[in-house]
């Protein structure tokens, strides 16, 4: 068992977490179809990736009829220990990466928070509101086409929407399983229009949510 330092409090020692510096990252660009835009923005951002001394993949994972087995498959496929899940449909700067980069050495996941207009602001929050206090959440910007998160703590959420409603219930999860999570200001992107939020979805992870069972030693 190891020592715990005297000057510091267990809970801060729940918190920490190993550095990330130098880990690959696989990228999931998330589109409504392989087109070349999907193409050129992984390309874009494995550059940018590999610029800085990591090693990169990116694959397409499509908004088809199930996003969330879609995605799954990609976190399960992904060979890398950081994963970014991005629909953005213009490209990457340092100035949406680095960001990131940064925080996920001391967080589980990270959530890229859009610069937008002050009514665009203001419209996201009077949507977003009744969701977050209704699942607890701290997301300022749920569909952002900026997020990085370990991957094997994402893999500990199992997915159960097929739509748009994956954005919230990943965060909800992951609240629940005591996950780091980090929201950091980013330049605004362009990004995949996502489907309306299904009912079924909704009511499905609120009434029935699914997790993996606990690991036994």
């Amino acid at each position: 068992m190891p020592e715990i330092e005297d000057d510091i409090h267990p809970l801060d020692l729940l918190a920490r977490r190993e550095p990330m510096t130098g880990a690959g990252v696989s990228v999931v660009i998330v589109s409504r179809e392989a087109d070349h835009v999907a193409g050129n923005v992984g390309r874009g951002l494995a550059r940018l990736i590999e610029d800085r001394g990591r090693a990169a993949e990116w694959r397409i994972a499509t908004l088809g009829v199930d996003f969330g087995s879609s995605l799954s498959e990609a976190i399960a496929e992904a060979r890398h220990p950081l994963l970014i899940v991005t629909t953005a449909r213009s490209p990457w700067s340092g100035a949406h990466l680095d960001p990131l980069l940064d925080s996920i050495d001391r967080h589980d996941h990270v959530v890229g928070v859009r610069q937008m207009s002050f009514v665009r602001r203001a419209l996201r929050h009077v949507l977003e509101t009744p969701l977050a206090i209704l699942f607890a959440c701290r997301l300022y910007d749920p569909h952002s086409p900026c997020r990085i998160h370990r991957r094997e703590k994402l893999a500990e959420i199992v997915f159960q929407s097929k739509g748009a409603f994956l954005d919230w219930e990943w965060v909800a999860k992951a609240n629940h399983l005591v996950h780091l999570i980090q929201p950091v200001d980013l330049p605004f992107l362009e990004s995949e229009p996502m489907p309306p939020t299904s009912w079924i979805d909704f009511e499905t992870v609120w009434r029935r949510p699914s997790f993996r069972p606990l690991k036994t030693t």
